[in-house]
C-alpha cells in the first residue's frame, strides 16, 4: 500500500542559522559514500554519539571504543561480517577487535554498551593492536570527501603530513574535525564547534522520554523541561530538544545542573533506553559548559499544564520538585520519596519532621531545600527533637483540622443566611461537601477567595470566612522520620 505511515516522526534536517552555507554538507555525506567500508559507518557514528553527548574534543582511543561498543551486536548478536572472510581469516579490523574482546571477556553477546566500555578498559592492553591498527587510515579516509574542495593533493603515505594537510584543508573548507600531534591511539581529535551544532541540532537522541532519571535524582539535578517552540529557538546554543511525545507542538530536552550533581550515577544506571544509554556520567569538566541549558529551563521556560497524568511515573516528573539541591549524600535513599511527594502534594504540604538524616538534609540552617513554585507556593516544614514526631505530626493536624472546622461553620452559617451572590453561595456550598477532597481544592479555593474578596464589603461574617482564606485549601499532612524516632540514636 502506497502512502505515509502516520506513525512515523518525520526529522527535517536543519542547517540554517550561523552555520548556512559554510558547512559543506556534501563532504559529510561523502563520509558513508562506500557502505562496504563499515569502519566508515562506525567512525562516524562514534564521532555523534560523542558530539551529541557533549565533547568537543577527544582522543582516538576513546572513539575506537565507542566504534567497538557500538558494532558489538552486528558482529555477534546478529553474526555479520563487516569485510567478508579471506582464506578463513576475518578481514576486517573493527570485527577482530569485537571477536577478541568477546573472547577474553567472556561477554555474552547480549552485553549492555556499558558493560561492554567496562570491558574494554579492562583489558584495554590486550587490545591495544586492534585498536592501533584503526587509527593507521580510519580517521584520514573519512575526510577524503572534503578535499575535492582544495587544488592539493593528499599525502597517504604520512601520517604527520596528513595531519599538517587536514590543518590546510580546514582553512578552506571547515572539517567535522581536525587532529592534535600525540601519537597512534593517544591522538587529539578537535570537533569544530560549527559542526558540533550541527550534529547535536540534528541528533535523534536515544532517550525515550521515560522520565526515570529524574525520578531517581536525589538531589533534583536532572529534570525534563517541555519548550514551545519559541523557547526552544531562544535556548542556550547547544540545547539538545527533541519533538515531545504525548505533548503536541512540544518540544522536550532533560535538563542537568552540572552544578548540583553528585555523581552517584543513579540516573544513568536507571536507564532503559534500548539502543545504549541515553546519558553516560562523564567528568565535571567536561560538562561545565552545559549549565546554561538548565539555569534556562528552570528560571526561563515558562510552568505549564502537566500534558501527563501526574500519579505516573513520567507525568510526576514534569511537576516542579518542592525539594531541590539538598545536602544530603551522592546517591542518597531518603530523598528521591520526599522529592516525589512534594511533586505530588508539594504545593499544600505540611511535614512534621524528626530529628536525624532528614532533618539535617532538609534544613540545616542557613540552608533550606524545601522550595516554592511559581506562585510562591511549598511545603511548611517543622522539627521535633525528640522521638514524638507521631504526637507532634498528630497535634499539627489536628490544629489544622480545628481551624478548619470552625471555618466550615462560618461557611454553613453564610449559607443559610443567604450571603452574597447565587454564585457566591453556590461556591461556599461546593466548597463546604468537598473541603476535605484533594482533587480540585485549590481550585475550589481560588474560586472561593475571589468571590469572597469581590463580594465580603462590609458583612462580617463574610470577612470572617475572607480573614481565614488560607484555610479553605486542604492540607496534606506527613510526617517523616529519622534516626532519633526510630531510636537509632
Amino acid at each position: 500500500m502506497d502512502g505515509v505511515n502516520p506513525s512515523i516522526t518525520k526529522y527535517d534536517l536543519k542547517i540554517e542559522g550561523d552555520y548556512y552555507n559554510q558547512l559543506d554538507i556534501e563532504g559529510f555525506s561523502l563520509m558513508m559514500k562506500n557502505p562496504s567500508y563499515c569502519y566508515k559507518f562506525y567512525w562516524l557514528e562514534a564521532i555523534v554519539n560523542l558530539i551529541t553527548e557533549g565533547l568537543e574534543e577527544t582522543t582516538f582511543d576513546e572513539i575506537i571504543n565507542e566504534m567497538i561498543a557500538n558494532a558489538w551486536y552486528s558482529v555477534l548478536e546478529f553474526h555479520v561480517h563487516l569485510s567478508g572472510i579471506v582464506l578463513g581469516e576475518v578481514k576486517d579490523g573493527l570485527e577482530r577487535a569485537v571477536i577478541k574482546l568477546s573472547e577474553i571477556s567472556g561477554l555474552p553477546a547480549n552485553a549492555s554498551k556499558v558493560e561492554i566500555k567496562n570491558e574494554i578498559k579492562k583489558y584495554d592492553s590486550e587490545l591495544k593492536l586492534e585498536k592501533e591498527q584503526l587509527t593507521n587510515m580510519v580517521p584520514y579516509r573519512a575526510l577524503a570527501g572534503f578535499f575535492k574542495k582544495v587544488d592539493e593533493t593528499a599525502d597517504w603515505e604520512s601520517i604527520r603530513r596528513m595531519v599538517a594537510y587536514i590543518e590546510r584543508v580546514n582553512k578552506v573548507n571547515i572539517l567535522p574535525y581536525t587532529l592534535g600531534s600525540s601519537s597512534k591511539l593517544k591522538k587529539e581529535v578537535y570537533f569544530n564547534h560549527s559542526w558540533i551544532r550541527m550534529i547535536q541540532d540534528n541528533a535523534v537522541a536515544t532517550c525515550i522520554q521515560c522520565n526515570q532519571c529524574s525520578f531517581v535524582c536525589p538531589h533534583a539535578a536532572i529534570r525534563p523541561i517541555l519548550m514551545t517552540a519559541d523557547e526552544k529557538a531562544n535556548a542556550p546554543e547547544g540545547t539538545p530538544a527533541i519533538p515531545a511525545l504525548g505533548a503536541k507542538d512540544m518540544f522536550f530536552t532533560m535538563a542537568v545542573s552540572q552544578m548540583d550533581c553528585l555523581g552517584c550515577g543513579n540516573c544513568a544506571e536507571i536507564c532503559p533506553a534500548p539502543k545504549g544509554k541515553a546519558l553516560v556520567m562523564k567528568p565535571f569538566g567536561t560538562q561545565e559548559h552545559k549549565q546554561p541549558v538548565f539555569d534556562y529551563g528552570v528560571n526561563k521556560v515558562a510552568p505549564k499544564q502537566n500534558p501527563m497524568n501526574k500519579k505516573t511515573v513520567k507525568g510526576s516528573q514534569f511537576e516542579k520538585p518542592l525539594l531541590e539541591f539538598s545536602g544530603a549524600c551522592a546517591g542518597c535513599g531518603e530523598t528521591p520519596y520526599v522529592k516525589l511527594v512534594t511533586q505530588l502534594f508539594g504545593d499544600r504540604m505540611m511535614i512534621a519532621n524528626a530529628t536525624g538524616c532528614s532533618s539535617i538534609w532538609g534544613a540545616s540552617a542557613p540552608a533550606m531545600p524545601y522550595t516554592t513554585n511559581h506562585l510562591g507556593q511549598g511545603p511548611a516544614w517543622a522539627n521535633s527533637l525528640f522521638e514524638d514526631d507521631a504526637e507532634f505530626g498528630l497535634g499539627m493536624f489536628l490544629g489544622t483540622k480545628a481551624v478548619r472546622d470552625a471555618l466550615a461553620s462560618l461557611v454553613a452559617e453564610a449559607i443559610d443566611a443567604g450571603k452574597g451572590s447565587d454564585e457566591l453561595r453556590a461556591a461556599m456550598t461546593e466548597w463546604k461537601e468537598q473541603m476535605n477532597v484533594s482533587d480540585g481544592t485549590r481550585d475550589r479555593a481560588a474560586k472561593l477567595t475571589a468571590l469572597l474578596e469581590k463580594e465580603k464589603g462590609g458583612d462580617a461574617l463574610l470577612a470572617k470566612i475572607y480573614d481565614k482564606r488560607d484555610f479553605l485549601v486542604k492540607r496534606s499532612q506527613w510526617i517523616i522520620g529519622g534516626d532519633g524516632w526510630s531510636y537509632d540514636i
